[in-house]
């Protein structure tokens, strides 16, 4: 752990984005690594791009990883952004929170309106 906490605290949002989304290709089922990647996301979600985002949610989705903070903060990003977003990066958001079981009206609507 101590090893990825050097890492993350020097990511930029790519590189952390790209991280989870590896971890979750690799079915890298590892919590306290997957914690600390999600606890760095939510610091830097500000940074990231739509897609950053997108990648982000689909991986901790596939993962069945249910990090409380992210899950609560990427609507807002959402909310904030959602012309930005390509249909398939809202397509991705939507089906991660249906995945994961996780209420996200807010963003449902939001993409219903686009």
């Amino acid at each position: 752990l101590e090893l990825t906490r050097h890492f993350v605290g020097r990511c930029r949002p790519q590189q952390l984005s790209n991280a989870i989304w590896a971890c979750a290709v690799l079915l890298i089922q590892e919590p306290p690594i997957l914690q600390k990647l999600c606890d760095f996301a939510v610091q830097r979600l500000g940074g990231y791009t739509t897609q950053n985002v997108a990648n982000t949610i689909w991986a901790v989705a596939t993962l069945s990883f249910r990090h409380e903070p992210l899950l609560e903060k990427i609507p807002l990003y959402v909310e904030a952004n959602v012309r930005d977003f390509t249909p398939q990066d809202l397509a991705n958001t939507c089906w991660a929170y249906a995945r994961l079981q996780w209420p996200c009206d807010a963003v449902f609507r939001l993409v219903a309106r686009e």
